[in-house]
């Protein structure tokens, strides 16, 4: 069953799971429509009927973590029926690389299967997870120069910290406009330390007179500059700057007069005279975050299975599941969310085969109800604002957000992209494997579902306007279907030819998990043609496919569906010598295209920008950037090719090892920053008994330095973070 949609900060647990699938392309059409991209099947731990067994398992690794987990099932009686169960509990305690980041939870999970008769079994099941975090953004202020040379421009804005916002930075001023500022002044350029800038006069760094050209802020009449207010001695205005129709120009001449700063600020003429940004070296655990910032959810899922196979040649089988999860997250750089959601579905299949059409299939219906409601602020969020080369985060760097009130109007922060939900799914389906000759079967799959829903605007959300709240009230419907045809041919003994043609729908939802209109319901097609072979008794096994999908993602910020087209290649094989040697390899290269031109997004900058426009969020409308007119999707590696070998002596003990290759890519659509190709090597060192495993695994052994991908339509100009080095975790199993 789809579990309720989860963000990067509320991640599924893993302490009910016993495995899990990981499918490319629409699903096939006994399930429902799943999310872009691809779908996972989640495996739940399944009672034990044969006997009572059960683990203790504990693990410690770098950066305290640490998690255990007790695991225990057997065969019982309940409602005097031949019953097992399972019961399962996770705990985790853990810091991170990142300062300042956690990752601590706990995993409640039971289970237990029921023989009500012989040819009548239910499964019922039951998970509360509780998720403690916060987030890990990476890196503000992305340059090529911080990413080869880990180089950070330093400084902070203006000093706009107020009484009236709780001795925190006016949101107003942050979120000004930056427009009004013409582009570069005021409230949006940094300010450095004296003494470096004194300094690097004295070593022929920077002249005097680009010194000059920097606003002193030991002087009135630059001070007064740096904060739009006449001049103390002239009494003239500022030229550069204009609050007129504003409000602000009461709270300017508070600050202007209150506040004490020293410092440099930077400005356009500084670097017209042949000026230098200045940067410090930074550390890949620098990361924006605070100590006050949170990413947390409370998670609940139960699910009843029942199953008849009275006839052979007809089962029966009833899947009901609910959940629900509540999160609740919050940065003080000026973000936060509060999502809502509840999940009630019901599948019904059958399962029988047909020999006169030599065919087995499965047949049914399903119905879903999704509740969903979403609070989210990111008006104002500054990403660059904050210096994080600091020992402390400066109030001046920390901005009201969410639920907080505002001082002017009393109201809270909750913006324009809110919206609750109700979305209703009903579908039939019907999937079948068909054995035309000895050498050529197929699987075919098709699904009708119709959908209806229902959008308004969340009361909680108090500044939102009449006209925006009726903006987002939506009632509709949605029908759709989806279908596959993967014919297999076999060539020899050893070498089946595929393909596969596939149509779908999936949905994807708001950050919220919710739906704004149709446009969250978006096309999915994937075509691949492949080759599967088995060699030497089937020691060696390879897989090559090429494959093309066209499908759409939901941009939230923007309320519309983005449409992509991809092209790739992927090559997979597995070598088993014997018992004591195995040997893994894969080769992947994918590039995507974006179909429609680039709208709402994040500035891009280099040094010099950074320096005069980090204090404020500036957003992008160049649709199309020249580097890149084609708009190939950035954020991740093009081309990667991985080997892992494990040898297992006799008595137990082994070794596993190899090398993960990714080719270079470009951070953002814009082509101006680039992470380098790496080479991650992995390794482990295992031991395994009747009673006992033992496992030390190691990451990134030789401490590559390389980047993780970020959403390339607004967080590639804002953000970039740094892959942690060698770490290490070691794991030990008793089991009984």
């Amino acid at each position: 069953m789809l579990r309720a949609y989860q963000r990067n900060s509320t991640p599924i647990s893993f302490g009910s799971l016993e495995s899990l699938e990981l499918i490319k392309g629409p699903a096939p059409g006994h399930l429902t429509p799943t999310l872009v991209g691809g779908y996972v099947n989640f495996i739940p731990k399944s009672p034990y009927f044969d006997k009572f067994r059960g683990s203790v398992k504990v693990t410690a690794g770098r950066w305290d973590h640490y998690n255990a987990q007790f695991d225990v099932g057997g065969p019982a009686l309940f409602l005097n029926k031949p019953s097992a169960y399972r019961f399962s509990v996770t705990g985790q305690l853990s810091d991170s690389y990142y300062d300042k980041v956690q990752n601590d939870y706990i995993s409640l999970y039971g289970s237990i299967k029921i023989q009500l008769k012989k040819d009548l079994t239910a499964v019922i099941g039951a998970e509360y997870f509780k998720y403690k975090s916060n987030e890990n953004v990476g890196w503000n202020r992305p340059t090529q120069n911080l990413i080869d040379n880990n180089q950070y421009v330093i400084g902070e804005p203006i000093n706009i910290t107020s009484p009236a916002w709780g001795g925190r930075a006016s949101r107003n001023l942050a979120s000004f406009p930056g427009g009004i500022f013409n582009g570069i002044q005021n409230f949006s350029a940094l300010v450095v330390p004296r003494n470096l800038v004194d300094a690097a006069v004295a070593d022929g760094r920077i002249t005097a007179a680009a010194r000059g050209a920097l606003l002193d802020l030991s002087i009135p009449d630059d001070k007064a500059r740096a904060y739009g207010q006449p001049l103390p001695s002239s009494g003239i205005p500022d030229p550069n700057f204009d609050a007129s129709g504003t409000g602000l120009v009461a709270e300017l001449a508070t600050l202007s007069a209150n506040t004490n700063i020293d410092g440099f600020r930077y400005t356009q003429a500084y670097f017209n005279n042949g000026g230098i940004p200045f940067t410090e070296t930074i550390e890949g655990n620098q990361v924006l975050s605070d100590d006050n910032d949170f990413a947390n959810s409370d998670n609940f899922i139960w699910f009843f299975d029942i199953e008849n196979t009275q006839s052979p040649d007809r089962i029966f089988k009833n899947q009901f599941f609910m959940e629900g999860l509540n999160t609740e997250k919050k940065s003080s750089y000026g973000y936060a969310n509060e999502t809502k959601q509840l999940v009630i579905s019901d599948k019904f299949t059958v399962s029988q085969s047909l020999p006169e059409f030599k065919s087995k299939i499965n047949y049914g219906g399903s119905a879903r109800f999704t509740y969903a409601k979403m609070l989210e602020d990111f008006a104002a969020e500054p990403f660059s604002r904050r210096d994080i080369t600091l020992p402390e985060i400066t109030e001046n760097g920390i901005l009201s957000s969410g639920n907080d009130k505002s001082p002017v109007d009393g109201l809270n922060f909750w913006s324009g992209t809110n919206n609750r939900s109700q979305l209703y799914q009903i579908g039939i389906f019907a999937t079948a494997k068909t054995d035309f000759t000895e050498k050529l079967n197929a699987f075919t799959s098709v699904r009708v579902e119709q959908s209806f829903y229902n959008v308004g605007f969340p009361n909680e959300a108090e500044r939102a306007s009449d006209a925006t709240r009726a903006s987002i009230d939506n009632n509709g419907s949605k029908a759709y279907w989806m279908g596959s045809f993967s014919p297999v041919w076999k060539l020899t003994n050893e070498i089946n030819l595929y393909g596969s043609l596939q149509h779908g729908t999936a949905i994807d939802p708001t950050d919220g998990g919710g739906v704004r209109g149709d446009d969250n319901f978006t096309e999915a097609e994937l075509y691949e043609l492949g080759l599967k072979s088995t060699f030497f008794d089937d020691r060696l096994y390879t897989t090559l496919a090429v494959y093309y999908w066209d499908q759409s993602r939901f941009n939230s910020r923007e309320g519309r569906a983005e449409p992509l087209r991809a092209n790739g290649i992927e090559v997979e094989t597995t070598y088993q010598h014997n018992d004591q040697f195995t040997l893994t390899a894969s080769f992947t290269a994918q590039r995507i295209w974006r179909r429609t031109a680039l709208a709402f997004r994040a500035e891009t900058r280099n040094e010099e920008q950074t320096a005069l426009r980090a204090g404020i969020f500036r957003s992008s409308f160049v649709t199309r950037p020249t580097a890149n007119p084609d708009l190939i999707q950035p954020g991740t590696p093009e081309v990667d090719a991985k080997i892992f070998a494990i040898y297992t002596l006799a008595n137990g003990i082994g070794f596993g090892g190899g090398p993960t290759w990714s080719d270079g890519f470009w951070h953002n659509y814009d082509r101006t920053l680039r992470s380098p190709s790496s080479l991650i090597w992995n390794a482990n060192i295992f031991y395994k008994s009747k009673n006992w495993d033992a496992i030390l695994n190691i990451e990134n052994l030789t401490s590559e330095d390389y980047y993780l991908g970020s959403e390339p339509t607004f967080a590639a100009n804002t953000l970039v973070t740094k892959a942690q080095p060698i770490s290490w975790k070691f794991t030990l199993t008793y089991k009984f």
